[in-house]
């Protein structure tokens, strides 16, 4: 039988409940709250950045080689697609920056994590299409259509798993183990989840602290 940390312990692990007047277990105000949060949004979002990045820029070249005009219309068709696909997410995972630059020093912060969190969600479903095209298409030319649809379902089962499916199995798992209570999230990833649908009674940042 699992022995249950003291609430000390609990609130130090960010595997028990949070602490009266804590967010997630820590010490902080909301205001600070929603300030880490954005930060470690920003820190998951340079991450992911890069693969959106480099892939739009390979996929800008690839019209200008000889094998492109040869290709029939479900290559063509597939490679616009995964094109389109590539530019979404490149400009979902940027808008977080750009709307931060937009609502500086207005006290909506808050507003900021919840909108930049939708955007980074759909930001990341267009970069898993963006890469399932792109195997398609490079498959296609190699082996032939029948190993690219393949090779493109097994990448799109594979970024299923990974992005959506792997943290509530895992919850699961902490759970059965006694390390972990029924929709409790682990940390801020989902701290602030309890709030987002709240409208009213949220701290407004202080002038220089946003």
């Amino acid at each position: 039988m699992v022995q249950r940390p003291p609430d000390g312990a609990a609130g130090a692990s960010g595997l028990g409940r949070a602490l009266p007047g804590q967010a997630g277990g820590r010490d902080e105000s909301e205001l600070e709250r929603w300030d880490r949060n954005f930060v470690e949004l920003l820190q998951e979002l340079r991450v992911v950045q890069t693969g959106p990045q480099i892939l739009l820029a390979f996929l800008l070249t690839v019209p200008f080689t000889n094998r492109f005009a040869a290709g029939d219309t479900v290559e063509k068709a597939v490679y616009v697609v995964t094109l389109l696909a590539t530019a979404s997410a490149a400009a979902l995972l940027i808008t977080p920056a750009a709307y931060h630059r937009r609502i500086f020093r207005q006290g909506r912060k808050a507003e900021l994590v919840r909108v930049s969190t939708v955007l980074a969600e759909l930001g990341l479903a267009c970069l898993a299409l963006a890469i399932v095209g792109t195997v398609f298409v490079a498959v296609d030319v190699v082996f032939g259509r029948l190993v690219a649809i393949a090779a493109g379902a097994w990448v799109a089962v594979l970024a299923v798993l990974l992005w959506y499916a792997l943290p509530p199995l895992n919850k699961r798992r902490l759970y059965r183990r006694g390390l972990a209570a029924p929709g409790l999230a682990p940390d801020d990833a989902g701290a602030a989840r309890p709030d987002e649908h709240r409208i009213t009674a949220e701290p407004r940042d202080r002038p220089g602290t946003h």
